[in-house]
């Protein structure tokens, strides 16, 4: 039932995830991580003679370093994006990359970091102290009013 029954609203309407599991699941990271290692022993086996030398992930996000020469990349990007029918974001740098919340840049042989937010994100928090503060707050109102 939780790759079939994804049923949702958004903006008024409704809407039947028929692929995939419903984010916020709690099944859903284990389903990903299932997922992104089939995928990456299937990109394995598409790339085997071109590998990156360095291959990290963490559930759908991957970081690889790239040794070999721009073509050879060029055809591991072409190979990947036409012979699996899932979508791919590749951003390629010398010296900056980002992965997950944190950007790492090279500068004079040393490795910096600082926290990256993507573009899309609205820095928009759930504050649960403010909250429950709110709620404590009207508890004892309520409670005294009594």
């Amino acid at each position: 039932m939780t790759l079939t029954l994804n049923n949702f609203q958004f903006n008024g309407k409704h809407y039947l995830q028929i692929q995939g599991t419903a984010m916020g699941t709690s099944v859903a990271p284990s389903y990903a991580n299932i997922f992104m290692g089939t995928l990456a022993q299937e990109i394995h086996n598409l790339t085997s003679y071109i590998l990156p030398n360095i291959w990290k992930s963490f559930i759908d996000d991957i970081q690889f370093l790239w040794t070999s020469t721009s073509r050879n990349l060029s055809l591991f990007q072409t190979l990947i994006t036409t012979q699996t029918p899932y979508k791919y974001t590749f951003n390629s740098s010398q010296d900056n990359i980002q992965f997950l919340d944190i950007q790492i840049t090279q500068n004079n042989k040393q490795l910096e970091t600082k926290i990256y937010s993507k573009p899309t994100f609205t820095h928009t928090y759930f504050l649960h102290h403010v909250i429950l503060s709110t709620l404590l707050l009207a508890f004892h109102t309520v409670r005294f009013s009594e």
